[in-house]
């Protein structure tokens, strides 16, 4: 009988527990519910499998330290950009003479409405790269 408990006392006077009942003596049942259990323990990983998951463990932390670089190298990039865009329109903004150079390779000086052009792409420029 699965999961059942005879107690019993001896001729000693002990109390007796067993899964089997006495022989030819005054028993008493008791009913122990024990839950079977619901999966086998899982075996012990093998050296194989350990190893495959070290490695992939190790590929992931790869990974994530190659983003992170990545990202650090964008986040650079980005501050170099907004400064040399902030850069250019302080020049615009400044009042002074500004020249450039033509096609022919003769300087020309840009005029106000010129000037009002280049401030407008120069802010543009820092409302895209400073975020």
């Amino acid at each position: 009988m699965a999961g059942g408990l005879y107690t019993w006392k001896d001729e000693n006077g002990l109390t007796v527990m067993s899964d089997k009942p006495p022989v030819g003596k005054n028993q008493q049942k008791r009913v122990i519910n024990v839950p079977e259990p619901t999966s086998p323990a899982a075996p012990p990983k093998t050296f194989a499998d350990r190893e495959m998951e070290f490695r992939r463990d190790q590929q992931a932390r790869q990974e994530k330290a190659k983003k992170a670089d990545e990202e650090k190298a964008q986040a650079a990039k980005n501050k170099e950009g907004c400064e040399s865009a902030r850069r250019n329109l302080q020049l615009y903004q400044s009042g002074e003479r500004i020249a450039r150079r033509t096609d022919s390779g003769e300087r020309e000086f840009l005029d106000e409405d010129q000037r009002a052009a280049e401030a407008a792409k120069a802010q543009k420029a820092v409302n895209e790269w400073c975020r």
